[in-house]
């Protein structure tokens, strides 16, 4: 009722300012940082494996009570008298084994199951740790930088804490220092070269860092610059930052 009375130029604004609004909104992917999806992706396939792997337990146990099944049914199948009955025992044992092949029959249409339920089974193992394995790589490549650092400013010996966030060779992060100085990064990684703005909660850009990564990805060295030319401290010096271990781990 509303939207009729609305004349066209009004309901296009609607349209616009409502898709704006969705454009807007947040996915969960630029809400979480790259390598933390990543980590999520392949701990998600690593479940779907373990999960398909007591599938495949359940497969082979299933297997061998139907083979065992079919072994005793066979043999009672076999067991075929060597005169000839007479006519009535003969329709009677007839019928009896009948029913026993067919029985074996529906065992055998059960075992074939189990077989290709088992071959999509490993056939799907095989993906996911392919997929897993793409995905590790992938995190390797992106995310040299993502997680927790000390970060230790020096000749001040001044330390501190820095989460990097790694998207490509686009850095962001967060720092603390224990003087109570806080802000954010923003920079890139390129080759192995890190250059990041301190931008302080604050003040704003207050300097940059400028860096190498080593080759063990556990350390980065290089030279701090202040922008604070007024307060009578060093505007240069060097830097230490150090990944933290735990976070290596995950």
């Amino acid at each position: 009722m509303i939207l009729s009375k609305l004349g066209k130029a009004m309901k296009a604004k609607l349209v616009l300012w409502i898709l704006a609004g969705c454009l807007l909104l947040p996915s969960v992917a630029a809400r979480t940082p790259p390598a933390s999806v990543s980590r999520l992706q392949i701990a998600n396939l690593e479940a779907q494996v373990a999960t398909k792997e007591k599938l495949v337990e359940q497969s082979w146990a299933e297997l061998r009570r139907l083979n065992g099944v079919l072994i005793e049914k066979g043999l009672a199948v076999l067991e075929v008298p060597q005169a000839i009955p007479e006519e009535l025992a003969a329709m009677e044992k007839v019928d009896s084994l009948m029913g026993q092949s067919f029985e074996l029959e529906t065992l055998g249409r059960q075992r074939m199951e189990v077989l290709r339920n088992l071959r999509s089974l490993y056939t799907e193992i095989r993906f996911l740790r392919r997929e897993a394995r793409r995905y590790r790589e992938e995190w390797r490549e992106s995310s040299q930088l993502e997680g927790w650092w000390t970060l230790i400013l020096m000749p001040e010996d001044l330390r501190g804490e820095v989460y990097f966030i790694q998207d490509g060779t686009t850095i962001t992060g967060e720092y603390s220092l224990v003087s109570g100085l806080k802000g954010n990064f923003q920079g890139s990684l390129i080759n192995g070269q890190l250059l990041v703005e301190r931008i302080d909660s604050l003040y704003g850009k207050m300097g940059r860092l400028e860096g190498e990564l080593n080759s063990s990805g556990r350390r980065i060295q290089g030279t701090w610059y202040s922008y604070d030319v007024m307060s009578g401290k060093p505007l240069v010096g060097p830097f230490v930052m150090v990944r933290e271990v735990e976070d290596l781990e995950q």
